[in-house]
């Protein structure tokens, strides 16, 4: 598989949960770590952050605290989503300006955390 998008990790931990099939059920249990892995494989064959929002994982942007992050749901009714940060190749914070052509523009995600969501 070639890859397309390069994925940083911010922390050691959740690098392990997002190639560790073991590691991720025993965080966030089978399902969704089925899951996961899967959007990890997507992420890492999209040409772009904007492809990997047609699938069903409903890319969205923060806001708020949040701003500049991006949230792709781990299957809605599980409540987990994956956030992610879009980076420059310096590794640099892109700053989204709001247009709609941004997400075809990145390359390298930072994954921030694997969180349930409204916890």
């Amino acid at each position: 598989m070639e890859v397309l998008i390069k994925i940083v990790y911010r922390d050691k931990k959740d690098e392990k949960i997002c190639g560790d099939f073991r590691a991720a059920v025993k965080k966030i249990g089978p399902i969704a770590a089925e899951k996961l892995l899967k959007l990890i494989n997507l992420i890492l064959a999209a040409e772009n952050l904007a492809e990997v929002g047609k699938f069903n994982y409903r890319l969205h942007r923060l806001s708020g605290s949040r701003q500049n992050q991006y949230a792709l749901d781990i299957g809605r009714k599980l409540g987990w989503r994956l956030i992610v940060i879009p980076l420059d190749e310096t590794g640099a914070e892109l700053i989204s300006d709001g247009d709609a052509l941004f997400c075809q523009s990145v390359k390298i995600v930072l994954v921030w955390e694997i969180s349930k969501h409204y916890e």
